[in-house]
């Protein structure tokens, strides 16, 4: 029995298929993947800058955080038997002691901050600039209690500070 060889090279268009497969790829189809690529593309780099925008405002949400129960920490420790308290201005937060912030008290500890977020007390109107105090061995807070509203673009986050010293993100 004798076999037969049915590769293409033995068919009558086999010219044909030689040439096409060197040929490599049609027009259309580096189009199509070229859109599909583009779509991929756009939508990563909008979720991309989504994210990034996020996270800034978060981190700085955090550094709000951190300073708050920092200055609650000193407050229910009774640091130097005085009250504690933050000061928030557009480009740093100052840990500060006693009932009123003083900018020439040599005892603040100064923390830069993102000046890009807007971080604003809940008074009305609210203002960039406050102060959240701390009273001592109960750590209530005797200034600023509210919200604290952070944002940049459409990123919001909010930091709520009641009477009795507890801080809710």
């Amino acid at each position: 029995m004798k076999l037969h060889n049915t590769s293409i090279q033995d068919s009558p268009h086999s010219a044909f298929a030689r040439r096409k497969s060197a040929g490599g790829f049609t027009l259309i189809e580096i189009l199509v993947v070229t859109g599909l690529f583009a779509i991929l593309v756009s939508v990563g780099a909008i979720m991309g800058f989504d994210s990034i925008s996020r996270s800034t405002v978060q981190s700085e949400r955090d550094l709000v955080v951190l300073m708050l129960t920092g200055a609650r920490t000193r407050a229910l420790a009774n640091v130097n038997q005085l009250a504690q308290g933050m000061h928030v201005t557009p480009s740093e937060i100052i840990l500060f002691e006693g009932s009123a912030y003083d900018s020439t008290d040599p005892n603040n500890r100064s923390t830069p901050r993102n000046s890009g977020i807007e971080v604003k007390n809940g008074a009305t109107p609210p203002v960039d600039t406050f102060d959240v105090v701390f009273d001592q061995l109960s750590a209530s807070v005797t200034m600023g209690v509210g919200i604290v509203t952070l944002s940049q673009g459409a990123q919001t986050d909010t930091i709520d500070i009641n009477g009795q010293g507890r801080i809710e993100w």
